[in-house]
């Protein structure tokens, strides 16, 4: 297995390559925005162990996400105002739910976690604010 380091895309942004085969465990620090929030939580359905998020916005975008996951069977807890538990151990769905993927445009991001638990995902067009 060779190592990399953290390095910078041409973009500018941190990209951190991480070669598997060994579980990973712990706890990172993530800003509490909204860009970092939406892909973190669809991440989350990554592991059928609990996940705590702390410090996470309650805005739209992500009341969507979360009801989201509700219809997928996740089990989901506020424990303060931006303390979020959140248990994926039962994720099944067939289909994103059209209304709620048409609300918001990261609903894209439930793909591979719908991949990796089911084998497949059945995807709805996703939405999010118009422009122009």
């Amino acid at each position: 297995m060779k190592k990399t380091k953290p390095s910078i895309s041409p973009q500018g942004q941190d990209l951190f390559e991480i070669e598997g085969g060994r579980p990973l465990r712990g706890s990172i620090r993530a800003s509490g925005n909204k860009n970092a929030a939406l892909p973190i939580l669809a991440a989350s359905l990554l592991t059928s162990e609990e996940v705590i998020l702390e410090d996470l916005p309650r805005i739209r975008d992500v009341e969507v996400m979360l009801a989201i996951m509700a219809e997928m069977g996740v089990e989901l807890e506020w424990q303060g105002d931006n303390v979020l538990r959140i248990h994926a151990r039962n994720v099944k769905l067939d289909k994103l739910p059209p209304d709620l993927a048409r609300e918001v445009r990261t609903s894209f991001l439930f793909t591979a976690p719908l991949l990796h638990r089911q084998g497949y995902a059945n995807m709805a067009l996703p939405g999010g604010d118009g422009i122009g």
